[in-house]
């Protein structure tokens, strides 16, 4: 005689995970050592729909309003309510462009590290007249540098400021 071994689903608690935490069912299940499948059962007998765990109510990063979004983007980190405050977050007011700034910048840090064409230089400090070796950064890829400037925690792979 075969016994089973499953953990009761708690409904309440089921609920909870998928509608305030907006977790997926899948892991809601394994929370619970069960499959999705099985948590949908439990959500399904509770009146819960699938589109309620799938939207959360959050604020945006730059306007502080709240908002409707889907949990994907919710999840992901920085939030914004429109492409407006997106852009308008991502303006940085102490940036000075100069069309030579990079390419200067580049043949001073190709004097104290071996530059490939995929590493991107940065200016620390933003300003791309200031080409002293002390306010150069040298990223990985371009990848790296963007996801730098958008505050995820992205190291660069070299820092004039720690040469001198």
């Amino acid at each position: 005689m075969l016994t089973s071994k499953r953990k009761k689903i708690h409904d309440a608690e089921a609920v909870r995970l998928f509608t305030q935490e907006h977790l997926t069912m899948r892991q809601v299940g394994d929370r619970f050592g069960a499959s999705g499948a099985s948590v949908w059962k439990v959500l399904h007998r509770a009146g819960i729909r699938r589109q309620d765990g799938e939207r959360a109510t959050v604020t945006c990063d730059h306007c502080h309003r709240s908002f409707v979004c889907v949990r994907s983007r919710w999840r992901r980190g920085q939030r914004f309510c429109s492409s407006t405050c997106y852009f308008a977050f991502l303006k940085n007011p102490a940036f000075i462009q100069w069309r030579q700034g990079l390419r200067i910048a580049r043949k001073v840090v190709a004097q104290h590290f071996d530059l490939l064409p995929e590493h991107t230089v940065h200016h620390a400090d933003s300003n791309q007249c200031n080409n002293k070796i002390h306010n150069l950064w040298v990223f990985a890829s371009k990848r790296d540098h963007h996801r730098f400037e958008r505050g995820v925690d992205v190291q660069p792979i070299w820092k004039g400021s720690e040469r001198f």
